[in-house]
């Protein structure tokens, strides 16, 4: 046998970016749940965050055993687990599991090195957060503002073709016979002699 069948080939490679893509998309709605806190949902009762490529795989739509294969053991597992180990890292950071009694009341306790850039940071994530949800806000006003004109115009039209109907049931239009232009007559017509 010489090789793989060019199509077959092509298919396969088309298979392979589509898991790739499909991963990719699953690790961005990853990281927008943590930006927005909503990863916190899929954390344990104890508030760990315990994901692995299986749930990835799952998130991504594909079969949960699906990284374990020959073609992406070596390079996209690879790629994923180390996007997780990432991902727990930040979880810790931002939601830490116990934080100290005095963090918990707002008392003064003593603040790590990097808490001050990390508050900075989440503060500027919320304000961002706050911003597009304004501006989702207002689109979904214009969206209703333009929703509404399209449903008058579509009433209009309605309304006006109704009107078309009726006028040719009340009033169809007649046949008019052209006359030849050898029998057209120009100018003053004759009177009648008698």
């Amino acid at each position: 046998m010489k090789g793989i069948n060019k199509g077959l080939s092509n298919y396969t490679i088309g298979r392979t970016v589509s898991v790739k893509v499909d991963i990719e998309r699953a690790k961005a709605t990853l990281e927008r749940e943590m930006i927005t806190g909503d990863i916190k949902q899929r954390c344990d009762e104890n508030g760990e965050l315990h994901l692995n490529h299986m749930d990835i795989s799952r998130l991504a739509g594909r079969h949960w055993n699906l990284l374990n294969s020959g073609r992406h053991k070596g390079s996209t597992r690879d790629d994923v687990e180390a996007f997780l180990r990432k991902l727990h890292l930040d979880f810790k950071e931002l939601y830490p599991a116990n934080p100290p009694k005095a963090a918990r009341r707002g008392g003064g306790g003593a603040k790590s090195p990097g808490a001050d850039e990390k508050d900075t940071e989440l503060e500027r994530l919320q304000a961002e957060l706050e911003s597009v949800k304004i501006e989702l806000t207002e689109v979904n006003a214009r969206l209703e503002r333009v929703a509404s004109h399209v449903h008058t115009w579509a009433q209009l039209l309605r309304s006006a073709r109704a009107e078309i109907r009726r006028l040719r049931v009340e009033k169809p239009p007649t046949i008019v016979p052209l006359t030849p232009p050898s029998r057209l007559r120009f100018g003053n017509p004759k009177p009648p002699t008698s």
